[in-house]
């Protein structure tokens, strides 16, 4: 069966604008993720897989690694303290000024482990609450 061989970096755009958005801007990380998902794809043609089970293999390579969301985990956590000290903003524009401030507090977690870990989890969010209750006027301003 011949079929041609998707590109995948679109897909990838839209995942990492979703979630990622700081790596969107990462254009040989989407060329590389893009090239590894058509190697999978063509092998997996290859080997008899029919288009659509090629596909979901390419994709499962494509996104490869994303488990934990920084930038998800701030929205996360500034909704839930939203009321109490930063009201009225973006959520996203918010987060996305916030990533490299909270890069200290990501730093000291595993975090392709966090999501299974509750104690750690607990941990990082109280920690994250207490940096934004020091340094919310600052972070907001900017």
């Amino acid at each position: 069966m011949r079929c041609r061989i998707p590109d995948f970096s679109n897909h990838l755009r839209d995942y990492l604008s979703k979630n990622y958005p700081e790596k969107l801007s990462d254009s040989n990380f989407i060329e590389e993720r893009n090239i590894e998902a058509q190697r999978t794809f063509a092998m997996s043609i290859l080997r008899d897989y029919d288009e659509m089970a090629a596909k979901e293999r390419a994709v499962e390579t494509l996104l490869y690694g994303f488990v934990f969301s920084k930038y998800h985990f701030i929205i996360d956590n500034l909704t839930q303290i939203n009321s109490r000290l930063v009201p009225n903003i973006e959520f996203e524009e918010a987060a996305l000024d916030m990533l490299s401030y909270c890069e200290a507090i990501f730093y000291k977690y595993d975090l392709t482990t966090i999501l299974t870990d509750d104690a750690a989890l607990q941990a990082m969010r109280e920690e994250f609450v207490c940096f934004i209750e020091r340094n919310h006027r600052e972070l907001i301003q900017k």
